[in-house]
């Protein structure tokens, strides 16, 4: 605006820029001040979600450690239609599979892994549950099932849980050869059954 104008001019080039630009103006300003009070509004609602998912674990951990299956079983469905989304609910399956393993139940264990690998957006849990599967149809002689898994495990921190299991596998389908190729470089990766795999190669020797 120029100096050279009087005060009144000023006043109603004031005026005319308001007329103008006013609008748009307040707009952004009131879509600014929704977005920012949007954004608080949503870090809250998952701040609320996490903390109810958090207790809702705690309730499900309880009755799976006082081996109470049924309970435990009903806290997972719940778990699941509310919390689906959250981490929590991905911890639950593995904690449900280990649970039935030691029960006996190994198709179940195997379906609670699954839901982990197919419907998990955490590739950390994705690989630990396609690492137990593959244990778990390996311990099975599942062996065709137990490679289709370990498609899964993709990551190089499971490179040699994954390798241990290919030596099992292929021990158990009679190419000793594979295994002991697949078990020594597990070794050398630094499996974490180490005995179990040195007394393996002990056998291949």
């Amino acid at each position: 605006m120029s100096d050279n104008l009087t005060e009144d001019q000023q006043v109603e080039e004031l005026k005319k820029w308001w007329k103008e630009n006013g609008r748009s103006i307040i707009v952004g300003a009131v879509m600014g001040i929704a977005l920012i009070g949007g954004w608080q509004g949503w870090q809250g609602y998952q701040e609320n979600q996490a903390e109810a998912g958090a207790a809702a674990y705690d309730q499900f951990s309880g009755k799976i450690q006082s081996n109470d299956a049924g309970s435990a079983a009903a806290e997972l469905n719940a778990l699941h239609a509310e919390h689906g989304d959250t981490l929590y609910a991905a911890f639950a399956n593995l904690q449900m599979a280990l649970a039935q393993i030691s029960s006996g139940d190994a198709d179940a264990a195997a379906g609670q892994l699954q839901q982990v690998i197919s419907g998990s957006k955490d590739q950390g849990l994705v690989q630990i549950a396609a690492v137990r599967l593959a244990r778990l149809y390996a311990s099975q002689e599942k062996f065709a099932e137990a490679r289709q898994a370990l498609k899964h495990v993709t990551s190089p921190a499971f490179e040699a849980e994954s390798l241990a299991i290919e030596g099992q596998v292929a021990l158990g389908e009679g190419n000793l050869e594979a295994a002991q190729v697949a078990l020594t470089a597990a070794q050398e990766k630094g499996a974490s059954d180490s005995e179990m795999i040195r007394y393996l190669l002990q056998q291949l020797e």
